[in-house]
């Protein structure tokens, strides 16, 4: 019953030495920085927490407040970013017109690997 009180007023209490410093109006702010920003890590967002409020959280906290309003985030990995930029999406449509010519001419070609090949 008293947790359930404490959980409505979303403010900093203190009751059997629990004590909230994490509050939706930070979580909110989170989530207006994402949407501009989604490249944010999670140690980003706390400093932007501790930056803007003077409350310093952790990493794990920012993750189960963020995954408690069904947000996840991954980590964003380097080839993601450049895979699909527009010179390498020239360079993979110049490949084709190259190998489609190639085995046009009747040329042989040996598949050695896998290689993420997408248009």
């Amino acid at each position: 019953m008293v947790t359930a009180r404490l959980l409505q007023n979303f403010t900093i209490y203190k009751f059997w030495r629990l004590e909230w410093k994490f509050l939706p109006v930070h979580i909110e702010y989170l989530l207006e920085e994402l949407a501009s920003t989604p490249e944010l890590t999670l140690v980003q967002m706390a400093e932007l927490v501790e930056q803007r409020f003077g409350v310093a959280i952790t990493r794990e906290t920012v993750r189960r407040a963020l995954d408690a309003r069904s947000f996840t985030v991954k980590k964003l990995h380097r080839d993601v970013v450049t895979r699909n930029s527009p010179t390498n999406k020239q360079k993979r449509a110049d490949y084709v017109i190259k190998f489609y010519a190639a085995l046009a001419n009747v040329k042989k070609v040996f598949y050695l690997d896998e290689t993420n090949f997408n248009l």
